[in-house]
């Protein structure tokens, strides 16, 4: 039914409460100043620090239809103890026509004086606005459908529809209780070390609510892998004691722990906005004329109501993850903590090899398990070989139970002469979860010819290469390869060569002119004390040194200095110098600082960047200290490393969660300061335990 102007006088009755201390304010708020024409928005007028209202109208509402009764909220907050409160009516409307409509203010008796609110300027265009706010009601003959379920011809939504009364007599905090949850959910509570299990954290819920994730689970003591993105993945039901509950994933990763023991996985929290139909008790009023008010009846079954609103935190309960330590019986002396189900196979990427030239071996090990944490197999090469470290590639598909892909290791190797080469299987063992046993595999053999060394065309090298090449032809090929970089090397090494003296020198010249100043002054008392002794010369000693200090008397002789002989005073609490080691190991402290970057972008409000760089920093701090090449450098196997050098379990289980909190917060678009904070201090502590060794 269309209506041109709609008028409400409602007597609202406020509970008692505290009183507000701050001023009454009276205003109009629109939920969108710009909407299409078909869409919806709303308008809030918001009353705060009122302590009696009486008399309530809103305007009329010119251009828009009415969709539906207002629904109530109230609220209270306290900020540096000025308790503040508040009171609302919000009004659904949808526009009847395009143009620029002024939506006037409403009036009310607020604390004994009439009040009215600011008016508001709303655009109609017949192009959507674009904020899904103002979506167009999927189902246009029920304004209700919008608030209840993501389907409104779905039966949940009739059981959604059902709960979200509140009748007389019932307990809210109750009703909140029974239909609304979180449940952490995994499919296996006990494991082996490296051996993953699924945790899916979901919002169960039988009410009209909104939610938002205030604390993710840090799952300490895991690799985690994220398998689906909650705010991509669509909503489900699942029927729980016979009840449909419309189901929510908050987070769905596969953990793989680390070390054995007990741990307890983190809970998720979430706060819940729950809006409830809260009815009087009174007959209803139907064929009352009004659509809209005869629709909310049939909604309210045989009462009548108004919408209020409830606030609800959850959290999952505990659950405890038992991680079974691996055997030591038959356990394979070059197991590397591989743990899965998987082959080997290894290859050459070009059958064609001329002496004194790179090739490419390719080893491929490829099946399911903790592929991040296999490591370059090592490979016997034959003699008259010479092989670089190997680098690593990853593909791996993170969505299936357990990862499952492939790792791909390059080596590059030369050969010295031609001739027949046959390079051994390359072996590789590994856990199976499934038969509980140690398996090892071996790829192929792979043979091959090298051909003599191809001939250069370019000019001859002369210098120092010609020189090199009389000795050995291998040198002379590595060095022509690298002239360039070692050039490049050289040049960076003199600057910062350079660089470090000019700082060393600068830092020992405000440290003479300090020790300038204390002489000077010790040079006075030393004068008068010489001058007192008639001729005969005082010795001074500077405070905290040892060092004398030649004085002068009154006849114009010269007195020999004290306690230390001749020399120059070393000031207040000086020592007389400075060790050498002590002094460089200052002046690289000084010279670098590797959070300086990263304390740069917490600044400058850089969330992401901050993460991203705080966890790039610690990774390279662990590999130079660990001295673990790209291949082998996981969360697995710094764990184990440490573990070997002597860290203490809480600073490894320190580091796992400052990088997890990294990784995680690299996503995630809130961003908390305090907990940035807290992440630096604990990165500046790691990295003083890994320079300074104390827990080793």
């Amino acid at each position: 039914m269309r209506k041109t102007r709609i008028l409400f006088l409602i007597a609202i009755a406020w509970l008692p409460g505290l009183l507000a201390a701050g001023q009454v304010k009276f205003t109009t708020v629109a939920g969108s100043q710009q909407i299409g024409k078909g869409e919806y928005f709303q308008v809030e007028f918001v009353i705060e620090n009122a302590k009696d209202i009486d008399k309530f109208t809103p305007p009329g509402f010119s251009g828009f239809r009415v969709m539906q009764e207002p629904t109530q909220s109230s609220g209270m907050s306290i900020v540096n103890g000025n308790v503040s409160q508040y009171q609302s009516l919000t009004f659904l409307l949808q526009p009847e026509k395009t143009g620029k409509f002024t939506v006037e203010g409403a009036s009310a008796m607020i604390d004994g004086k009439k009040m009215r609110s600011n008016s508001i300027t709303v655009t109609v265009t017949n192009a959507p606005s674009g904020n899904k706010g103002n979506s167009p009601n999927p189902n246009p003959n029920n304004p209700f459908s919008r608030f209840f379920s993501p389907d409104p011809t779905s039966s949940i939504s009739d059981d959604i529809r059902r709960e979200s009364v509140l009748r007389p007599g019932e307990d809210v905090k109750e009703k909140i209780r029974k239909n609304l949850f979180v449940k952490v959910q995994v499919d296996r509570s006990d494991c082996y070390v490296g051996e993953p299990i699924v945790a899916t954290y979901k919002l169960y819920s039988r009410l009209n609510s909104e939610f938002r994730v205030t604390k993710s689970p840090s799952l300490n003591g895991f690799s985690l892998y994220d398998m689906v993105d909650p705010s991509t993945e669509p909503s489900s039901v699942e029927k729980l004691g016979g009840k449909s509950f419309v189901v929510r994933i908050l987070r769905k990763a596969q953990l793989v722990p680390l070390q054995p023991g007990t741990i307890d996985l983190d809970p998720v929290e979430v706060e819940n906005t729950v809006r409830l139909i809260k009815t009087t008790g009174r007959p209803a009023q139907r064929g009352s004329g009004d659509a809209v008010q005869d629709l909310f009846d049939q909604l309210s079954e045989d009462s009548q109501g108004t919408e209020v609103e409830e606030n609800a935190t959850l959290d999952t309960k505990p659950l405890t993850i038992t991680v079974k330590p691996l055997p030591e019986n038959n356990k394979p002396a070059n197991f590397n903590g591989a743990v899965g189900n998987f082959s080997i196979a290894s290859a050459l990427v070009s059958r064609k090899v001329n002496a004194q030239d790179e090739a490419d071996l390719k080893v491929t090990v490829k099946g399911s398990g903790n592929l991040f944490v296999v490591n370059a197999p090592p490979v016997n090469w034959p003699a008259g070989m010479d092989a670089f470290n190997p680098t690593a590639k990853e593909n791996i598909n993170k969505t299936t139970v357990p990862l499952s892909g492939t790792k791909t290791f390059d080596y590059i190797f030369t050969t010295r002469a031609p001739g027949h080469y046959t390079i051994p299987p390359v072996a590789l063992s590994y856990f199976d979860p499934v038969v509980q046993a140690y398996k090892s595999i071996q790829s192929n053999p792979v043979d091959f010819e090298v051909m003599p060394a191809a001939k250069k065309t370019g000019p001859p090298a002369t210098g120092i290469v010609s020189a090199a090449s009389e000795g050995s032809g291998g040198f002379k090929e590595l060095l022509q390869r690298h002239l360039e970089s070692l050039f490049a090397i050289l040049i960076l090494s003199g600057l910062a060569f350079y660089l470090l003296r000019q700082n060393i020198r600068m830092k020992r010249a405000e440290q003479a002119k300090k020790g300038s100043t204390a002489e000077a002054s010790g040079t006075q008392t030393g004068g008068g004390a010489g001058g007192a002794g008639g001729g005969v010369g005082a010795g001074v000693v500077g405070a905290g040194g040892s060092s004398g200090q030649r004085g002068s008397g009154a006849d114009g002789s010269s007195g020999s200095g004290g306690a230390g002989g001749e020399g120059r005073s070393p000031g207040a609490g000086g020592s007389g110098g400075m060790d050498s080691r002590a002094e460089r190991a200052e002046w690289m402290a000084m010279a670098f600082d590797p959070l300086s970057d990263i304390k740069e972008r917490l600044e400058n409000g850089d969330h992401p960047g901050f993460y991203r760089e705080l966890n790039r920093a610690m990774w390279k701090a662990v590999a130079d200290k660990l001295d673990l090449p790209a291949s082998e450098l996981n969360k697995y196997n710094v764990a184990r490393k440490l573990e070997t050098k002597g860290w203490d379990a809480p600073s490894i289980l320190s580091l796992e969660h400052l990088l997890n909190e990294c990784e995680m917060n690299l996503y995630t678009p809130d961003h908390d300061t305090y907990n940035m904070q807290q992440l630096l201090r604990q990165a500046e502590s790691l990295l003083r335990i890994l320079v300074s060794n104390t827990s080793y």
